[in-house]
């Protein structure tokens, strides 16, 4: 497992992951809770702010 760093794209910011089989960790401040999705297939994940949003596809 590893971390990666984004690429900034505008008001998100995008990894691109073409051949990684990427999870996507949500970590929820002020608690120990986790989501882990398995973004099987993606090529690009993607976090934005305002609102807050993360996805792949």
């Amino acid at each position: 497992m590893t971390d990666l760093i984004p690429a900034p794209a505008g008001v998100v910011d995008r990894w691109d992951i073409d051949r990684i089989d990427p999870y996507l960790v949500c970590r929820f401040a002020g608690t120990a809770q986790t989501v882990t999705i398995h973004e099987k297939g993606a090529k690009v994940c993607e976090v934005g702010d305002k609102p807050f949003r993360a996805g792949c596809r």
